[in-house]
């Protein structure tokens, strides 16, 4: 009887440590726990990190115009005025009959260097030389000659008194007359600036396209109309 309870005994040890054995297997398979940090099967030494490329930042560069240098001109005993220094300017002087119907005295003539669609920008400066009381009719005869000169014309602008473009000035009390117009081969501008009763015409062929360097023209024209002296 001995015998047999020390064989079950043994029998029952030997199924303990079998299942003891068994478990510390299936614990050792086990995946590991989260957040738990496993050694990588790959050598450290062929591990490549991949660095990104610098990305070049394009900075803007400032750019600047430079401006067209100019030549500064007396005209006559009263007028100052700059011009573009590339351009040509001619002082032929001459007297004669004008599209718009006055015979008036010529100072300067401007030629711009270079043409567009075949056309050169042209600023001829001509001094009227009676003293005109009515300015007003002056000009409207101006634009009924111009018009018989050229026949049937498309208008585009037209100011009796004023300074239809507010940056040109001339003097403190001068009075300023535009008359614009086109046909199928011409653009022309007249611009009519009265200097206490004297007139000067600056006419304009092809004005559009040298656009900025007419109006600098203009704007930096300076009249200083002649003193009258009191007879006493």
């Amino acid at each position: 009887m001995k015998t047999t309870k020390s064989f079950f005994l043994s029998v029952c040890i030997a199924l303990v440590l079998a299942g003891i054995v068994l478990a510390a297997g299936c614990v050792s398979n086990a995946a590991p726990a989260k957040g738990e940090v496993t050694a990588s099967s790959t050598p450290a030494s062929s591990v490549v990190v991949q660095t990104p490329e610098p990305t070049a930042i394009q900075t803007p560069v400032a750019t600047t115009s430079t401006p067209v240098p100019t030549k500064s001109v007396t005209l006559g005993n009263a007028m100052t005025l700059s011009y573009p220094a590339n351009w040509e300017m001619k002082t032929p002087g001459d007297t004669a009959m004008r599209d718009y119907g006055r015979t008036t005295t010529n100072l300067a003539n401007f030629f711009s260097p270079t043409m567009a669609y075949g056309k050169y920008t042209t600023v001829s400066i001509d001094v009227e030389p009676e003293k005109i009381t009515d300015n007003d009719r002056y000009f409207n005869l101006a634009t009924v000659a111009v018009q018989k000169t050229y026949g049937s014309i498309e208008i585009t602008h037209h100011t009796q008194m004023g300074n239809a473009v507010s940056r040109i000035s001339a003097c403190s009390n001068c009075k300023h007359y535009n008359l614009e117009f086109e046909t199928k081969t011409l653009d022309k501008w007249y611009h009519f600036v009265d200097a206490d009763g004297t007139f000067y015409i600056f006419t304009i062929n092809n004005p559009d396209l040298n656009y900025e360097e007419v109006m600098e023209l203009l704007i930096s024209t300076k009249i200083t109309p002649p003193v009258e002296q009191k007879q006493r």
